[in-house]
């Protein structure tokens, strides 16, 4: 699988993922190292992923929080 993010104000690294992505994988490996930077960078910013478990566990939406975050995400289907 590969991971990568895009704005209007630029884009991440594509990163390449070969074994499954846990909730503590991506916030170890994916949102403090690429996306917390970008977000920094950007005012006002709004982070949108998908409902998919790594990316709405507690882990991850605490994270998200003591980051503060303003996320946006897809409805689940």
């Amino acid at each position: 699988m590969v991971w990568g993010t895009i704005s209007y104000h630029g884009r991440s690294n594509l990163l390449r993922i070969e074994i499954n992505l846990n909730s503590s994988r991506f916030v170890r490996e994916l949102l403090q190292p690429e996306i917390i930077p970008i977000l920094q960078g950007i005012h006002g910013a709004i982070f949108q992923q998908d409902n998919v478990h790594p990316h709405v566990a507690k882990t991850v939406r605490d994270f998200c929080s003591a980051q503060h975050m303003q996320l946006l995400p897809w409805p689940a289907y």
